[in-house]
């Protein structure tokens, strides 16, 4: 399994247990990027891809067009302070 993680750039919270385990994680410090990001990910093979909830409010498209996909599987991580 390969997968990776996509975060805020300003977040410093998010993902840091899959940092120590050395996962692929980007930082986006545009989030209206996010769509091309996951884009990006699915051509090189990542899956699942998880999103921090922040990011997945900057997601039109991607999130809605593989929700119900076999192939392809994006987890949006619930942000810890709700």
């Amino acid at each position: 399994m390969k997968f990776v993680c996509i975060k805020s750039k300003k977040d410093e919270d998010s993902f840091r247990m899959f940092k120590t385990f050395g996962t692929k994680i980007y930082e986006l410090e545009d989030l209206e990027q996010v769509d091309n990001k996951i884009k990006e990910c699915i051509e090189q093979e990542y899956n699942p891809i998880i999103i921090s909830n922040e990011v997945a409010n900057f997601s039109g498209d991607i999130i809605t067009k593989y929700q119900n996909s076999n192939l392809v599987h994006i987890i949006i991580a619930s942000d810890r302070r709700t």
